[in-house]
């Protein structure tokens, strides 16, 4: 109440289930941080190599280990990076969920392919589960595949089996919220709470600037003509994971364009390769590109990000100053931080500076 809205963590009570096992198991202080967030990282790893497993139902293997390695280090996937947000497990079980939808499209039997489709929809209720926005990645994808132009992947098989998954992820859903008593109203409070019809374009401008930094140019060349199939299942996918966002919202931060990192990686990839051949007399390679837009993000742009602290020299203050006032309370602003300092000096009296 007064911080969070009705239903905040409803939206992401996935994640709420995660941190407090691994709070019970771990306990709270620095160390116990430091922990989680490792397993965070771990956790980001994995959508990486689920990501590179599922491009390859679709691309061949070489190109699927190409995107995969830009999408370690785009600036949505470096900013997430050991953070301990919904995003992180909500981008590996949704990225699992979607492996498991296209696998079915491979399997050689009926029995087969129905389970694949049952793990589809469980993975994609962990991921929304964690963070609701997430079933735009699972979107995106289905929309995406109806204009690749592939013989496996045709319009009615994709329509009927993206339909028999989302049928069963609403069934688990109402009966999960259901089985643990929380109304599911509060999701859709919180859902019509955000959604703002003013548009304040100059911040839009800034927060899309911030969640592709130096790799717009790549971009901007991957969408230029001719299109490959490969460019269009990226531009729609792309499309539905980032417009409700632009066109729906009043204020968004880069972050809330985690769905479309797979799409991001794939166009990101895809002006790489236009990129070298434009510069193929300088016998430049796109991996030297790529490890110069990543440098050039790090060094002017990656203090820019909205909601971003140096959590070294946070906690080098917080020590001298506790060094200095054992006994002091310390009063801080939840818009820079809400839990970080009270968790990890639990022994201190620090207060939100809104706490009654």
């Amino acid at each position: 109440y007064g911080i969070f809205p009705e239903g905040f963590f409803a939206a992401k009570i996935g994640l709420v289930v995660i941190l407090r096992f691994l709070v019970q198991l771990l306990g709270s202080g620095l160390w116990s941080l430091l922990m989680i967030q490792f397993i965070f990282a771990l956790m980001l790893i994995g959508f990486v190599v689920v990501s590179y497993v599922l491009l390859r139902e679709i691309f061949e293997k070489r190109e699927a280990l190409y995107i995969s390695v830009v999408l370690m280090f785009l600036p949505i996937s470096v900013y997430l990076d050991h953070k301990v947000l919904s995003e992180v497990p909500s981008l590996l079980f949704t990225a699992l969920g979607c492996w498991a939808f296209l696998g079915s499209f491979r399997s050689p039997n009926r029995w087969r392919s129905a389970g694949f489709i049952v793990l589809a929809a469980i993975g994609l209720l962990l991921g929304v589960l964690c963070r609701f926005t997430s079933f735009l990645f699972f979107a995106g994808l289905v929309l995406g595949l109806f204009v690749l132009r592939n013989g496996l992947y045709s319009w009615t098989k994709v329509f009927i089996r993206a339909s028999l998954v989302s049928v069963c992820l609403i069934i688990m859903m109402f009966a999960f919220y259901k089985l643990i008593g929380l109304s599911y109203q509060g999701l859709i409070a919180i859902t019509m709470g955000v959604v703002e019809r003013r548009e304040s374009l100059g911040v839009k401008l800034y927060e899309l600037m911030m969640s592709v930094q130096l790799f717009l140019p790549s971009l901007v060349l991957a969408i230029w003509p001719p299109w490959s199939s490969r460019t269009r299942l990226a531009l729609v996918w792309m499309g539905v994971c980032t417009l409700p966002f632009v066109f729906g919202l009043r204020h968004f931060e880069p972050r809330y364009f985690y769905t479309a990192l797979v799409p991001l990686s794939i166009l990101a990839y895809l002006g790489l390769q236009r990129f070298t051949a434009i510069l193929s007399r300088y016998r430049i390679s796109w991996v030297f590109l790529l490890v110069t837009l990543v440098l050039g993000n790090r060094l002017f742009f990656a203090r820019l990000v909205p909601y971003k602290i140096d959590q070294n020299q946070y906690l080098k203050i917080m020590t001298g100053l506790i060094h200095r006032y054992p006994s002091a309370t310390y009063l801080i602003p939840w818009l820079s931080d809400y839990s970080f300092l009270r968790f990890t000096f639990p022994k201190q009296d620090i207060r939100l500076s809104w706490s009654k």
